[in-house]
């Protein structure tokens, strides 16, 4: 039966997703808040719900990053995103492109030295892009399935390494600022805000460890909860971890599990119409794209619940799991401290971890 969970788990968040999206569309939950000189790295940040992440912050005084595979179309976005008028009381702060495969360690590796080395600030970054289950079983370059390693191996990668530069640039600027004595526009709220994007599909996820790289068995929508619920396993562990190494200039690092709904991107409408039967294929295929707008959430009412997470207060969203503006309930599983121990330090560490 653990293949029949995650299904129903599934279907449960597309009649949510279907209450959500009318109720957004009533009432859009706009938040004013200001993000002004912040800095602000978004995988993934060229299309779906990246893209509109990054219209959001730049909209609110921003410099905004995109981290993407392909610089052309990163390039595209930004020429969108600088298009974006600024809110009232803000002023633009830029946008810049960066090349970043996520399918390559090496280029995680390569990616986050290069920031560590350029940048001195780094406010927020959102773990955005994703896949979702493939129908075959892909593997990447470094010989793992492509959704553990995308959506959750490459992430975790990135925000260790970037978290690690970080703390290794306040103990040299041997920074004494008073606990809580933060500035800027989010006060004390000083510090690097981790998000990462998972889904609801989380509560039907199931690690099986004995098999992470699904090379025994392969179901694509089975490894894509899998690989939701290790991102808000992630979360858990590394606020833990982060409350246990406060930072030096006295802020608090936060991390972040956010649902953003299920969106109405080029990624989601794929995987709807390649699970409609090749027979139904004629019949089926009009009616999803008629129930798509009413199915699928657009991708700027979206980008609110990202933005919600990288601007409420530390303490209300530290280690949390945030859909549709606010904080939500997640899986006994999803809170298991063991667990995401386990996933955190396996016995054959790739990268140094955080104590």
């Amino acid at each position: 039966m653990n293949w029949l969970w995650p299904r129903l788990v599934g279907a449960a968040e597309l009649l949510d997703n279907v209450k959500v999206n009318l109720r957004k569309r009533r009432n859009p939950e706009e938040s004013g808040a200001s993000l002004q000189g912040k800095v602000c790295l978004i995988t993934g940040g060229n299309a779906g719900v990246g893209k509109a992440t990054a219209e959001a912050f730049a909209s609110r005084g921003a410099r905004v990053i995109l981290a993407c595979r392909s610089l052309q179309r990163g390039a595209a976005a930004a020429q969108d995103v600088e298009a974006v008028q600024a809110l009232p009381g803000c002023s633009k702060s830029g946008v810049e492109v960066q090349e970043l495969d996520l399918a390559s360690l090496d280029s995680v590796r390569s990616f986050a030295a290069h920031f560590n080395a350029a940048e001195p600030q780094l406010d927020v970054l959102v773990c955005n892009a994703g896949v979702m289950a493939p129908p075959k079983r892909l593997q990447t370059p470094d010989g793992m399935e492509m959704q553990f390693q995308v959506n959750h191996l490459a992430h975790w990668l990135l925000l260790t390494q970037l978290i690690q530069g970080q703390r290794a640039r306040l103990r040299r600027q041997h920074t004494k600022l008073r606990p809580g004595s933060g500035s800027g526009p989010q006060g004390p709220q000083v510090g690097l805000r981790v998000l990462l994007l998972t889904s609801m599909t989380h509560l039907g996820g199931r690690l099986d460890f004995g098999d992470l790289q699904a090379i025994k068995s392969y179901n694509g929508f089975d490894r894509y909860a899998a690989s939701k619920l290790a991102n808000v396993l992630t979360v858990k562990e590394l606020q833990r971890r982060l409350d246990r190494n406060p930072r030096p200039d006295g802020g608090r690092d936060v991390a972040v599990a956010v649902h953003p709904g299920l969106v109405d991107t080029t990624l989601a409408r794929t995987w709807f119409r390649n699970g409609c039967p090749r027979f139904l294929a004629p019949l089926g295929l009009p009616i999803l794209e008629r129930l798509f707008p009413y199915c699928l959430i657009p991708t700027a009412l979206a980008a609110q619940t990202v933005l919600f997470a990288a601007t409420a207060p530390a303490s209300q969203v530290a280690g949390a799991y945030v859909a549709d503006c606010r904080v939500a309930k997640t899986s006994r599983t999803a809170n298991d401290a063991k667990l995401a121990k386990r996933l955190w330090d396996p016995a054959d560490p790739i990268v140094p971890h955080i104590a």
